[in-house]
């Protein structure tokens, strides 16, 4: 079965609704172990791109994403 949860997108992006996340954030995952997020309510924009020919893996962008937002709590 499908272990991931229904996400909502808009435009293109993806519009967060996780626990360390602001409301309102939104971004992209893309191939590569990339990420863009934009953070409005807290004025914070974050980026990472990890090289691999590895497929997706989600601890590479979700690992990523606590260590940026973790600074700012």
């Amino acid at each position: 079965g499908n272990k991931m949860k229904d996400r909502r997108y808009g435009l293109g992006f993806d519009f967060y609704e996780d626990g360390i996340l602001s409301p309102g954030c939104y971004g992209h995952e893309g191939a590569g172990r990339s990420m863009l997020i934009v953070d409005p309510q807290e004025e914070f924009v974050a980026m990472s791109f990890i090289p691999t020919e590895v497929p997706w893996v989600s601890e590479s962008i979700h690992n990523a994403r606590a260590i940026m937002w973790s600074g700012i709590l």
